[in-house]
């Protein structure tokens, strides 16, 4: 059987046609109804209106896929704040100093430490070429060259020949004036020029001395301006002597220029 309507093959028993909705003989002939009244609504067309369109087989129909709600919009993307870009700034800019500051600090400690060692260098340094030197002396012959008054004082100039020992080791010639005053003291100065050898090295050593005597025949006095020739020719300084008759002994304190 075919529905009226649309013509479409009709499943045994349909009240209503799957393709259009009308209703089929089969309606009518459990309603009672003529197909063509139009005064009269079957109660199976009631339902038909009031229920969901049957589809084939009495199976429902299926929903619209179109219709459906539509999307929400996204949200709107956060703005980051003035206040969150200054305070990043801020962070950066402490970063920088202190990381400015460490760097400074570390060149600081650098030049500090090298500049300890270099002072740490020189006074090793110098520790090694100061030094102690010390001895003894015996004059060996003694030579007047001039004999002078001044008032009461007697003035003396004689050569004597002196040998050292020690620290200092050669044979020296001093060139001496002395002043002998009326109570015998004596005050005298002089030069000295020694051929001989200081902490193993060889050459002329020469100095100034001056002191004085008593009448006894004690004498005491300094020795300045050392400085010499050959190996000896950067060695400087300055000491002291003191003994009876003809001895002595001697203490300088001496250094070679690096």
């Amino acid at each position: 059987m075919n529905g009226r309507a649309c013509g479409t093959p009709l499943p045994q028993g349909a009240a209503n046609c799957p393709q259009c909705g009308a209703l089929t003989p089969y309606a009518y002939s459990h309603a009672n109804i003529a197909p063509n009244d139009p005064t009269v609504m079957s109660p199976l067309s009631m339902d038909a209106q009031q229920s969901p369109r049957p589809t084939m087989y009495d199976s429902p129909s299926y929903a619209n896929p179109y219709d459906v709600a539509p999307l929400a919009p996204p949200p709107p993307s956060p703005k980051r704040s003035a206040k969150r870009i200054g305070i990043i700034v801020g962070v950066v800019l402490v970063l920088l100093l202190i990381g400015g500051g460490v760097v400074g600090w570390l060149e600081y400690s650098s030049a500090r430490n090298a500049a300890a060692a270099a002072r740490t260098n020189a006074t090793a340094s110098t520790t090694m070429q100061h030094f102690l030197a010390k001895g003894t002396g015996m004059i060996v012959s003694d030579t007047t060259t001039s004999v002078s008054q001044d008032g009461q004082n007697t003035i003396n100039s004689f050569t004597e020949q002196v040998v050292s020992y020690g620290d200092i080791v050669g044979s020296f010639t001093n060139n001496e004036t002395s002043i002998v005053h009326p109570d015998h003291t004596t005050s005298f100065s002089g030069s000295s020029t020694c051929i001989c050898t200081v902490n193993g090295k060889s050459g002329t050593l020469m100095w100034s001395f001056s002191g004085t005597s008593t009448a006894n025949g004690s004498f005491q006095g300094q020795v300045f301006d050392i400085h010499g020739t050959g190996e000896l020719t950067k060695l400087h300084g300055q000491g002291v002597f003191q003994g009876q008759g003809s001895h002595e002994t001697y203490s300088s304190e001496l250094y070679f220029d690096s």
